[in-house]
Formats: C-alpha cells, sequence, structure tokens
C-alpha cells in the first residue's frame, strides 16, 4: 500500500509536466569543394556488349569549405558506352582535423550522386555532389551531431 502512495503522486506528477524531452541531433549544414588530387588505374575492368565495368579505381581529394581534409574513395561503376547512363558506386573515407567519417556513395557517369557515412565521433554525415569542373565537385552535406 505504501508503494501506491508514492506511485501515485509521481505518476500525477509526470503526468502534468509530460514526458522527459528527447534529446534531438544538432543539424549542422555544410558545404565545400573536392579538387581531384590523383586517381589509380582500375584493379579490374572489362566489356559485356556495350557496357564497360571496372573496380577498385582510388580516387583521392582535397576538401576545402567549411570543411577542410581529403578524402579517398575507392570507385567502382559500370556504364553503358553508347547512352552514358549507368552508375558508379563505393566505399570513401573523409577525413578532416577532427572527425573521421567513413561511408559510402553512389553516383551517375555525370559525376553528380549522393553519399552517407558515419563518424567516429558519433556524428553522421549526408549530401550529395555535383561537378563544377573536369577534376573538382561542389559538395552540401548536412551533419547530425548527437546531443544528450
Amino acid at each position: 500500500m505504501r508503494r501506491v502512495a508514492l506511485l501515485v503522486p509521481m505518476l500525477f506528477l509526470l503526468l502534468v509536466t509530460g514526458p522527459p524531452a528527447l534529446a534531438r541531433a544538432v543539424k549542422t549544414p555544410v558545404t565545400f569543394t573536392e579538387t581531384i588530387v590523383s586517381e589509380g588505374p582500375p584493379v579490374r575492368e572489362w566489356f559485356s556488349g556495350e557496357t564497360y565495368h571496372f573496380r577498385g579505381v582510388v580516387e583521392l581529394t582535397t576538401v576545402s569549405g567549411d570543411l577542410e581534409g581529403s578524402i579517398t574513395a575507392v570507385l567502382n561503376g559500370d556504364i553503358n558506352l553508347r547512352t552514358g547512363t549507368g552508375s558508379v558506386s563505393g566505399p570513401f573515407t573523409l577525413v578532416t582535423s577532427d572527425v573521421t567519417w567513413t561511408g559510402t556513395f553512389r553516383g551517375d557517369p555525370s559525376g553528380s550522386g549522393t553519399f552517407i557515412a558515419q563518424g567516429n565521433d558519433g556524428s553522421k554525415i549526408h549530401g550529395s555532389f555535383v561537378p563544377t569542373g573536369p577534376n573538382t565537385l561542389e559538395d552540401e552535406a548536412v551533419i547530425l551531431s548527437p546531443k544528450g
């Protein structure tokens, strides 16, 4: 009976004040430019009909803007040489002085696409990229930092 007597006022207090606020992630928009420094040869490549397949092209880029650092990406693609359609995807690592994000990207042969990655500090980054020149990409992203 004593437990019920203590529980009732506690439930009443919870109902009056509401449940504890849920922690929400802090969203930080960022833009940055990727400049391609080097691109290695494919580890494997072949043709099937009009489609060119390649695997394991290592691309290194410098990053400048709201984020400063570098990206190492491994490009794997399948491109129809007649139509120019297809896809390029693979893993990447974005390294800044504060955080290292590891994730995946997916794009088209034009150089446009999207990415998502997990940071070693618990954050996540997701965004998109578009080519702005022969060796540059412009990225827009949101960093989701845990709060709590």
